[in-house]
Formats: structure tokens, sequence, C-alpha cells
């Protein structure tokens, strides 16, 4: 699951998955610092395409736990 890099707080899912479709971040609702999907958390999302549709479905439903924060917005390369 994720946690805020700052507060160490862990995030609850929606917030989560609200954040993984934000590309401005999603300011933290304990410390008010705003976090960013790392690119370590994105990882599992590259190469979709070449897994069947029920893997991929798996991979997305366990995405939230397996993302991690940042609190500097990165690139993707």
């Amino acid at each position: 699951m994720a946690y805020c890099t700052n507060c160490k707080n862990k995030w609850k899912i929606r917030d989560v998955w609200r954040l993984s479709f934000s590309k401005k971040g999603k300011v933290c609702p304990h410390c008010s610092v705003r976090q960013y999907v790392s690119f370590k958390g994105r990882e599992p999302l590259f190469g979709l395409g070449y897994f069947l549709m029920p893997i991929a479905i798996v991979i997305i439903i366990f995405f939230p736990f397996c993302m991690k924060l940042s609190d500097k917005e990165e690139d993707l390369l």
C-alpha cells in the first residue's frame, strides 16, 4: 500500500486510485504535502498490452498495494 513520504501515514485505496490518474499529484490528507506516483510505482503498468486480459485485471486490482509515493514529480524516462 502507499505511504506518504513525509508523514508516513497509509493512504486509503480510494485516494491511491485518484492519485494514479492525476499527473499533478495529490495533497496528503494528513500533512498537506503534495505526493506524486514515483516511477517505481508505475512499473507494474508497463507492458500490460502483452498480458492476457485476466492477468491485466489482476494487476490493476493489486496496483494500489504496490504503489510507492514521492514528494517530487518524476519523469517517466
